[in-house]
């Protein structure tokens, strides 16, 4: 059965803790019907890492229990969002878990809008985040499960042209995938070691790379950045052909061993067998779509593939 409206006398023991930290309950925005407090918004000043935002403020009873959620906006029509959400416990255990999120703690030196989650007694971690980087919309993703790539999108306005290489995250190490063309602008995925605190410190180290390195790429010549990573965009030409390179090897080994009989075959056999799992394990283990294909001369990108630009274009 669907919960109860909160009634008067349940929102009055509520906002008891809310009302002794300065929050002020907005009656007319809530909804008892639906277990959803909304309070008035409080304005924050500019800091070092974000401009003069509105933080909203609503507490709800959702199908997994009590959710506190703190939203920072800018004044600005495309302002991006920040959020801290504080959740796994009663609506006074919330409160001093969210509260203990700064709002300098939701913007990142590199332009990113965080989205946190945060229950009592632990620390905040990374669930996604926003930047808007030279026009392009970046979107970040993370799992909270161990093991899982965060993932990456970029989306870019209605007329935008631009021309991306589908190693420009792939040069900046091994966690980076290849970027995979969508509709509406590109995908990837980058790897985060550890867990707990140690992935959620990744995560955030990770996606500041991932900014600054895309805001330097996209403010050079495309020439320049076949110039500064020649020598990576090299190896990972020659690495995606690794899966071929094995199988004709293979191949060119049963070939040679074939009919000379004893010890020999009898490896290639096991081999053959052996083969198929491994491949499996190492595909689960990228969590990435394996792919054949030939090694691949880097060259540089086309002059006008992302120079120039303009906001308007």
């Amino acid at each position: 059965m669907d919960a109860a409206p909160l009634s008067h006398h349940a929102i009055l023991a509520l906002m008891a803790p809310f009302t002794a930290a300065g929050w002020s309950l907005d009656l007319p925005a809530s909804d008892r019907a639906a277990r959803r407090l909304v309070f008035k918004p409080v304005a924050h000043e500019a800091g070092a890492t974000h401009a003069a935002v509105i933080e909203t403020r609503e507490l709800r009873d959702t199908d997994r229990g009590w959710q506190l959620t703190r939203r920072l906006r800018a004044e600005t029509p495309d302002a991006l969002v920040a959020e801290v959400v504080a959740e796994g416990g009663e609506p006074a255990e919330l409160l001093p878990a969210a509260l203990a999120v700064a709002p300098a703690a939701l913007f990142t030196p590199e332009g990113a809008a965080l989205s946190l989650r945060c229950r009592p007694g632990q620390p905040s971690q990374l669930r996604a985040a926003q930047a808007r980087v030279a026009g392009l919309l970046l979107a970040c993703t993370v799992s909270g499960v161990k093991g899982y790539p965060a993932e990456l999108k970029l989306t870019r306005a209605e007329g935008d042209q631009r021309r991306l290489p589908d190693d420009l995250f792939e040069v900046l190490g091994r966690g980076w995938t290849r970027l995979v063309p969508l509709r509406t602008g590109w995908e990837c995925s980058v790897m985060l070691k550890g867990q707990g605190a140690q992935r959620d410190a990744e995560a955030h180290t990770r996606l500041a790379e991932t900014l600054r390195h895309l805001a330097a790429v996209l403010a050079e010549p495309p020439a320049r950045f076949h110039q500064r990573y020649a020598a990576r965009r090299w190896r990972i030409g020659l690495l995606r052909g690794a899966p071929l390179g094995i199988g004709v090897a293979i191949v060119a080994v049963a070939f040679a061993v074939r009919g000379t009989g004893g010890r020999a075959e009898a490896m290639l056999g096991a081999l053959a067998n052996l083969v198929p799992p491994l491949l499996m394990a190492l595909f689960f283990v990228r969590r990435e779509m394996p792919r054949i294909e030939l090694p691949r001369v880097p060259r540089s990108p086309p002059a006008s593939s992302w120079q120039p630009w303009k906001p308007d274009a």
